[in-house]
């Protein structure tokens, strides 16, 4: 019986010495990972703060350079007199095909004369073929019985010409021609290669008045029409807005 008591005791004794090892190193190993990570983490917060310092002192650094960069680029008050002089020779093209929005330099309008050397012509003093100039062309009229025509062409003998061909009556107490132009008249005959358009085929009546000597015969709008632009198309490629007119020189 003593014996088997003696055997427990030292089995009792040699168990609790083996488990408390584990618990003297654990504690060490936790504490070194802890460390570990720590350094991490404050690298990391180290890292992502030199980035943001980097970055923001790069993009000044940046603007910088720009901003010095600046002053070798040409002013926009030197470049653009060259586009401006680029451009004039487009607006000179387009104002030359709209007809009567511009006038050549070269062009001057004749004046109009006073009422005092204007008078009323008879009905035989507007007949025969009259011509005049335009900024941007010549016209031509003719009165032959009680029919009229107009043909206006360009400078050039490239440009196109318009025409109207109609019938007109005249009152010789007022000096004031209606034209009524007719559209089955059609274009004129001749020259045939030639593509004609046509001016007008709307009514018109218009002021005739005639030079002393006879040789210059003038169209003028009616005062009331003026304001609506409701006149005859060749006064408005005159360009003249007030008081436009149009002065017509006899050739035959």
């Amino acid at each position: 019986m003593s014996e088997q008591s003696s055997e427990p005791k030292k089995t009792a004794t040699k168990k609790p010495s083996s488990r408390q090892n584990p618990r003297t190193v654990g504690p060490k190993k936790n504490d070194l990972i802890g460390v570990i990570l720590i350094a991490i983490g404050l690298a990391l917060i180290v890292g992502v703060g030199a980035y943001a310092y980097l970055k923001q002192n790069g993009s000044a650094s940046v603007d910088v350079a720009s901003q010095g960069t600046q002053p070798q680029e040409a002013p926009k008050s030197q470049i653009q007199p060259a586009q401006h002089e680029d451009k004039q020779p487009e607006q000179q093209t387009t104002q030359s095909a709209c007809l009567g929005c511009s006038s050549r330099p070269q062009f001057i309008m004749p004046p109009l004369p006073d009422d005092s050397h204007l008078f009323k012509p008879t009905h035989p003093e507007i007949k025969g073929t009259w011509v005049t100039h335009l900024p941007d062309g010549i016209a031509e009229v003719i009165f032959a019985g009680s029919a009229f025509q107009v043909i206006y062409s360009g400078r050039s003998d490239s440009d196109f010409r318009k025409y109207t061909r109609g019938y007109y009556s005249f009152n010789q107490n007022t000096g004031v021609a209606s034209l009524r132009p007719a559209y089955k008249l059609g274009p004129p005959d001749e020259p045939r290669d030639v593509v004609y358009q046509v001016l007008t085929l709307q009514y018109f009546d218009v002021i005739l008045r005639r030079s002393e000597d006879g040789r210059s015969l003038y169209w003028l709008p009616p005062p009331e029409k003026v304001a609506t632009k409701q006149i005859f198309p060749l006064m408005l490629y005159t360009g003249v807005q007030d008081h436009p007119f149009l002065k017509w020189d006899k050739v035959k």
